[in-house]
């Protein structure tokens, strides 16, 4: 088989002193340039019957701590995964509520599941107070904007979760977003105990931050966990063109 395959190829001399050899076969590989080909990604477009650019306004307080943030995050990365993430459905970006807000990532720069769930993943704790109302002002004024990827006619949400209460006046935030044409959902996690009323400003926050107060806008969740919950916010988010 060896000597065969020899055969087919006879041995000449060039120009120089170097032997070359020629035969047959015919190699078809491109030569090298120097880079390796990359793999066009695959764009899904997504569910189009949801189609929102959407904030999620995550608790990085003092208030919620470490522990809970990671269950906060958790909870946050199965709703994105439920929504149906892609070019011709629902966008989303994530913005961090502690002393300062920090937008983490906007609409323009995910537009897939997975890369929406590593990006959640890295977001690191910030501490400090739980000023949402100041958060939720510079998610309105900052985070929806052409440049970092709202569309045109496309319905804009907040999801603002709040671990506890706010530090601070989250009504006229709310007002403020009602101008910039956002809908604001208040999502509470684990109501103040009555010793702790004495620190909330106002414990109708929720009622007054809402875009509407009927009911639709704002979720109780006594924890982080439970399944069905991931459900009813996905549905309330998606909903919101209806409303």
């Amino acid at each position: 088989m060896l000597s065969r395959w020899s055969a087919s190829f006879t041995v000449t001399k060039g120009k120089s002193s170097t032997q070359e050899a020629t035969g047959q076969a015919v190699s078809t590989a491109h030569p090298p340039t120097g880079k390796r080909l990359k793999k066009t990604p695959e764009k899904k477009t997504g569910n189009k019957d949801c189609k929102a650019d959407i904030a999620f306004l995550i608790d990085g307080s003092f208030n919620i701590g470490q522990r809970r943030f990671n269950l906060q995050k958790n909870f946050v990365g199965k709703v994105a995964l439920m929504l149906g993430i892609g070019t011709e459905g629902p966008h989303v970006g994530l913005v961090q509520a502690s002393e300062h807000p920090k937008i983490e990532f906007y609409l323009k720069n995910f537009t897939s599941a997975k890369d929406v769930l590593f990006a959640i993943k890295e977001v690191g704790f910030r501490g400090g107070n739980s000023n949402t109302g100041k958060a939720l002002k510079h998610t309105a004024q900052k985070f929806f904007t052409v440049d970092a990827g709202v569309r045109k006619g496309i319905p804009k949400v907040v999801v603002v979760f709040i671990d506890g209460w706010p530090s601070d006046d989250i009504e006229e935030a709310g007002i403020v977003a009602r101008e910039f044409g956002v809908n604001v959902f208040i999502v509470s996690v684990a109501k103040p105990i009555p010793e702790e009323l004495g620190m909330v400003q106002d414990v109708t926050f929720v009622d007054k931050a809402v875009c509407r107060n009927n009911g639709f806008f704002s979720y109780h969740m006594p924890n982080w966990f439970g399944t069905t919950k991931y459900e009813s916010l996905w549905y309330r988010s998606c909903a919101v063109m209806n409303k």
